[in-house]
């Protein structure tokens, strides 16, 4: 039992271990060599604020070694120009990615109009794939209702059903006809905004 125990503590304390040199941006060596110029840009082409660069300080810090913070922002104001795009805006708004908002003001507009853009695009997509999964959702319910009302109309009709479950079968078999006349009253609502949001994404896409 206590060897047991013991495992467990060390197993622990490797997996402690792990996870405080994961949140490391840095190890001994990198911050021993590191090139802050060249750690900003690829901050700043990342979308990272220039804050970040307190990240790799607090990783240095353990080795005494403290960042150049003017290279540092050198680097990172040349990787901003790179990150801050109207087409890198467009693909993270596409992929549905929240808005980072690092730009300059000079570059700000162009990397906002692409990424409102894109974002366009990952709404009208997520939306006609909700749309989809709805329609044929209510489709199988559909299925489903018409399999069951038919396997009770067949028990109603079997000469060993008692009257009671006769009764109990027809009250469930209306309540069935009313779900399902409900989804085929909702199912041609769906299915035009779904031809609406296609036509859209298309002409959006032209």
């Amino acid at each position: 039992m206590y060897r047991s125990f013991g495992v467990l503590i060390t197993l622990i304390f490797v997996c402690l271990l792990a996870f405080l040199t994961g949140c490391a941006t840095l190890n001994q060596s990198e911050c021993q060599v590191a090139n802050w110029e060249i750690i900003g840009l690829e901050d700043g082409s990342a979308g990272r604020p220039s804050s970040y660069v307190g990240q790799h300080r607090s990783a240095c810090a353990e080795y005494g070694i403290v960042p150049d913070l003017d290279k540092y922002l050198l680097g990172h104001k040349k990787g901003l120009r790179q990150f801050c795009t109207y087409q890198n805006g467009f693909n993270l708004g596409n992929q549905g990615r929240s808005f980072s908002n690092v730009c300059p003001q000079e570059l700000a507009g162009e990397f906002r109009r692409g990424f409102d853009r894109g974002y366009q695009f990952y709404g009208l997509r997520s939306e006609i794939g909700q749309l989809k999964s709805s329609i044929a959702s209510h489709h199988d319910r559909l299925h489903h209702i018409s399999t069951k009302i038919q396997r009770h109309e067949d028990t109603i009709i079997a000469g060993n059903t008692s009257v009671e479950s006769r009764r109990r079968l027809l009250n469930e078999i209306e309540e069935l006809r009313h779900e399902q006349d409900d989804i085929e009253h909702e199912l041609p609502q769906l299915e035009r905004r779904l031809f609406e949001l296609e036509d859209q994404y298309e002409r959006l896409n032209q």
